[in-house]
């Protein structure tokens, strides 16, 4: 089976069994009360997903509605959205587009929140936002290569004025493969998918940093970190089932990683942490970070320390 094939097969399955898991378990996660002071806004939220295009669970969406935030997931072309083995770069392009076609998409101080390898896409849109170089950005991301650098230049400087950068479990400095992960990666993935794993080793991403001329560290205003890598599951056999099939389609290539590190079941911890931004640790894995209305809680309190608005809104 080629390895066309088997993103194809991933795709279906793992596709699938979410349908199955938010219909018959995301969705019964209870609301998590808030004793945090309610926003009186409708802040736009725009999220942005990783390697994996499936929405955050209802109840972690509508805990940061009742949080006083807008969520706005992103959604991606057609193409982009069935293929679960899209680089960041390709998916930040798409981003980078959207907006620069329909700048009043951004909306008001706008919060831009990237989960997983949508942290990558966040770290961009930041490194535009605070002079990064944006010919190299451009260059970067297949995609791109016709959009007007003036075009750049005008979203960089909206972007500049009011907008939060969040990343969530984000491999900002990369993450190393194991030696079995070295040689599938040259022989059987880098041919056919160049750059999916290749283009978040630490090596690759370093390289990317000064290109950009803008560490993540430098451009990111919160980051939120897991330091919990085993996955629990609740509901019934059929909930279970589902999420199990979920959780190990996100790990179907972790054998490949380098895990020897703490880490939250996908990313490693030393890939995640920033030293700078404001940085809250939560104890869930990879996925519940964007399922459990408590995960929805943090982040909302996470993004209210960096909120130059919160004060006057809340």
């Amino acid at each position: 089976m080629s390895v066309a094939n088997m993103a194809q097969l991933a795709n279906w399955t793992v596709g699938n069994a979410l349908g199955v898991y938010y219909q018959h378990a995301a969705h019964r996660l209870p609301l998590a009360d808030s004793s945090l002071p309610a926003l009186t806004t409708d802040r736009p939220l725009h999220f942005f997903r990783g390697m994996l295009h499936f929405r955050p669970a209802p109840p972690f969406l509508n805990t940061l509605q009742t949080s006083g935030f807008r969520p706005l997931v992103f959604s991606f072309p057609t193409s982009g959205e069935g293929n679960l083995l899209r680089q960041w770069r390709e998916n930040t392009a798409d981003v980078i587009r959207h907006f620069i076609g329909r700048p009043e998409a951004l909306g008001e101080k706008p919060i831009f929140c990237g989960h997983s390898a949508g942290g990558l896409t966040v770290y961009a849109l930041a490194a535009m936002a605070d002079g990064g170089d944006l010919v190299a950005i451009r260059n970067e991301c297949p995609g791109l290569e016709n959009v007007a650098v003036v075009a750049m230049e005008r979203l960089a400087e909206r972007l500049s004025r009011d907008a939060l950068f969040v990343t969530i479990a984000a491999p900002h400095h990369g993450v190393r493969l194991t030696r079995i992960g070295r040689c599938v990666n040259r022989f059987l993935i880098e041919p056919r998918l160049p750059l999916l794993f290749s283009g978040i080793t630490k090596s690759n991403l370093e390289a990317v940093h000064r290109r950009f001329r803008r560490r993540p560290e430098d451009v990111i205003d919160a980051n939120l970190v897991s330091s919990l890598g085993t996955p629990f599951y609740h509901g019934g056999s059929v909930s279970r089932l589902s999420s199990l099939v979920v959780q190990q389609g996100m790990r179907v290539f972790s054998p490949l990683l380098d895990h020897e590190c703490v880490n939250d079941g996908i990313v490693p911890m030393d890939a995640a942490v920033l030293e700078g931004p404001a940085q809250v640790f939560a104890p869930f894995d990879h996925l519940k970070l964007v399922e459990m209305p408590e995960a929805a809680l943090t982040l909302a309190d996470l993004i209210r320390q960096v909120d130059p608005f919160a004060e006057k809104l809340s």
